[in-house]
Parts: structure tokens; sequence; C-alpha cells
């Protein structure tokens, strides 16, 4: 597979997701030589409100890593992408 570009993409809320979600991009981008883009599409508004997950979330994915500190939502975030073939 030829990676021309990781981009790490976020909703952060809280900016736990944007240190995951960076790291993992950085690792990835330094392991495939690909250049490394970022896109933070959190509304400053909502960086101060708690985001709950629903279904709709993963519409349009393509790779999702549930990284929350609730494991039973993590769970059924992952039996959700199972269902859709995410990975």
């Amino acid at each position: 597979m030829n990676v021309n570009t990781v981009w790490a993409a976020y909703f952060s809320a809280t900016d736990t997701t944007k240190t995951l979600v960076t790291r993992v991009a950085q690792e990835l981008s330094r392991r495939s030589g690909a250049p490394l883009q970022t896109f933070d599409f959190t509304p400053p508004q909502v960086r101060t409100q708690p985001k709950t997950f629903a279904p709709g979330d993963l519409e349009g994915a393509d790779l999702v890593i549930a990284a929350t500190d609730d494991r039973p939502l993590n769970r059924a975030i992952c039996r959700q992408c199972r269902e859709r073939e995410i990975p």
C-alpha cells in the first residue's frame, strides 16, 4: 500500500482524542515516510461540552479507535464497527 499523506483528523472536546490520534498518526507517518497533516473538526463552542457516542458517528469511517475511559462503551463501539466491517 502506498501512503501519500497521513491525516490526524479528530473531534476532541477534551483534547484526549486529539492526543491519542496525533500520537498514532505521528508513528504512522514516521513508519511510512509520508507527511503528516492534522484536521481538528471540533467546533470551539463544543470543546467545553462532553460528547456522547452515537451510531451515526461511524458513518463514513474507514478506521475507528475507541479510546474512552468507559470500557463498556469502547466494547459497544468495537461491536458496531465489526458489524460495519470497520477496522
